[in-house]
This record gives C-alpha cells, structure tokens and sequence, in this order.
C-alpha cells in the first residue's frame, strides 16, 4: 500500500452509484452470489446491512432469515428501498445509527473504503453477536488505486494483509476471503494505469468486452476460486 493514503469522505454509505444485481449488473450478481453461499452457511437469524443502498441485498438475504434491517444515510436510497417487495425493514442513517442488535451477521458491501475506519469497524463489531460474522467487501489490490477511485470517495484499495490489519485493530480477526471479478482485472488494471475511465455496461466495445468477461467470470468463479480480482470479499469474527 502507498505510505500516503488519501484522506477518507465524510460518508458511511456503501456506494456512490446503486450496483443492482436485479438489473443485470454482473458485479453486483458476482458479489451477492457469495454473500448468499455463506449466509446459507451460517444460518443467521438476524442480520444488519450497513450502507444498504437501495437495499437489494438486505432483500435478498431477508428471504434467507428472520430479521433483516438495512440502513444507510442517503434518504433517497432508502425511499427506493421501501418500495421493494421484501420483509427488510429500512431505515436513513449512517453505521453509529444502527440498532444495537447484536446480530448474527453484518454486512458492510463496499462501504469500508468510503469512511475513517473507526466509523465503521467499531459499529460492526458492537453490533455483532459473541458468536457473529461479519461480511465485508471492498475494492481490491492498491496499486489498482488513482483517480477513478478518488472520484468515487475511496480512501484506497485493499490487499488482504491490509484488511486483517485494520480489522484487527478494532478487534476483529478475519477467517475467509474471496475475490470476484477476476476476469476483468487485467482490462480494468490497463485502463486504470493508463488513467482511462472504466467503462460503464453499455459504454463502447471495451464495455462489452469487459461484460463479457464478467459474465464468464462468474460461471468460473462459481466453481474455482481465483488468486485475484476486482472486489475483495471477507468475513471476520469478534476476537
């Protein structure tokens, strides 16, 4: 990682722009595919989704479990939330905001690189049951790190030892990890070192090749893990 890390916005919400698996974004299916696998796997009766968004992942998880409650501080996300047809309950406010809980799982989707990490880290863990998981993701790899990234308010990028590090710090000790997006990498590492803008799904031939990459990418990634990719995945437990 850079000695210099750039300084974090003041937000606590998930993302700038609504990834919504719903609509045929492939890296938003990618990353609630896993999300999905482990809340299978864990059985929770109760989870908080920090940084919600639009809340499709707090309605998706609420099919998998008794409670699920979504939180964000963007009123207009939330609104788009509460008129999804899901049990979910919905809320505006930033991770500090949250209810106590505790609960079974926490997820934090692409929220970790927007805020100072003491706005996040330390609502997750109290808010985690003795025996709670936490399901984090992030934007990985920082040398992937330049203007595409400051643009969206991310305070860097993450290699795996940097996430165990900074968990750690606020007690919480990280026990999995998985990437997606592992086939787009090597466009977007071109296009972010060349200092060109990642194309948006519909943009131009590049934005096809990279959908298309996407695509098969997540027919591979349901079978092996990858050694990289674009989004870094993680869970962690109190310690």
């Amino acid at each position: 990682m850079s000695n210099t890390e750039p300084q974090a916005t003041n937000l606590a919400t998930a993302e700038q722009t609504d990834h919504d698996a719903a609509t045929g974004d492939y890296w938003a299916q990618a990353r609630l595919r896993i999300v999905r696998n482990w809340i299978d796997e864990l059985q929770p009766d109760t989870v908080l989704d920090v940084g919600c968004g639009s809340g499709y992942i707090s309605a998706a998880v609420a099919e998998q479990t008794s409670i699920a409650i979504g939180i964000d501080p963007d009123p207009d996300a939330i609104a788009r939330a509460k008129e999804r047809e899901t049990t979910a309950i919905y809320q505006v406010g930033t991770a500090a905001d949250a209810p106590n809980g505790p609960f079974d799982v926490v997820l934090a989707m692409d929220v970790v690189e927007h805020v100072p990490p003491e706005e996040i880290w330390t609502p997750i863990r109290d808010r985690l049951s003795l025996a709670g998981t936490a399901i984090v993701s992030v934007p990985a790899h920082q040398w992937l790190y330049g203007e595409h990234a400051r643009r969206q308010g991310h305070r860097c990028r993450f290699s795996r030892r940097h996430l165990r590090r900074e968990a750690a710090e606020y007690g919480l000790s990280m026990t999995e990890t998985r990437y997606t997006n592992a086939l787009p990498l090597p466009p977007y590492a071109v296009m972010q070192r060349l200092g060109v803008e990642p194309p948006e799904e519909t943009r131009g031939s590049h934005g096809l090749v990279l959908e298309s990459l996407k695509r098969a990418g997540l027919a591979v990634e349901q079978r092996w893990p990858f050694p990289a990719g674009i989004t870094l995945i993680a869970r962690f437990e109190r310690q």
